[in-house]
């Protein structure tokens, strides 16, 4: 069993290589892409992974993850809103300090680079806000 943290930037700084700025990037998720009402932004900042083992073969069985996220954008949009009009609101965004961390945690089966996420369509994981991530750990301690 093993756990282990990487921050986004170092996440970052691996794709694009050490001569460039990580802070030039974020890693965004769209939370409901096929949703043509609702544009709902998360920044990625934070993984944490835990490592489940088999103890007969040492290969992982399953990991938990636990993802740090913030609130980027939340926007209702009319239907009748364009491809163009949506990438113009996405370009717009700005940092807001006021923006509250989000937890979700999700789960991966296999081993180094046979990661799946379970059954195709299917994702299990719940979005935490800070004070509910609060309330769960207060009781499990």
């Amino acid at each position: 069993e093993q756990g282990w943290h990487i921050p986004v930037d170092e996440l970052i700084q691996l794709e694009i290589g050490e001569n460039e700025d990580s802070q030039k990037y974020k890693v965004i998720i769209d939370l409901k892409p096929s949703n043509k009402e609702e544009l709902i932004l998360l920044e990625l900042l934070d993984i944490w992974i835990y490592t489940h083992g088999n103890t007969g073969t040492g290969k992982a069985d399953w990991s938990p993850l636990l993802l740090r996220l913030q609130d980027c954008l939340y926007e209702e949009l009319s239907p009748q809103v364009t491809t163009d009009e949506r990438k113009n609101i996405i370009s717009e965004i700005t940092n807001k300090p006021s923006h509250e961390d989000i937890f979700e945690f999700l789960y991966i089966h296999g081993d180094y680079r046979s990661w799946n996420w379970g059954r195709v369509g299917s994702v299990n994981g719940a979005l935490l806000h800070k004070p509910a991530l609060q309330f769960f750990m207060r009781h499990l301690s």
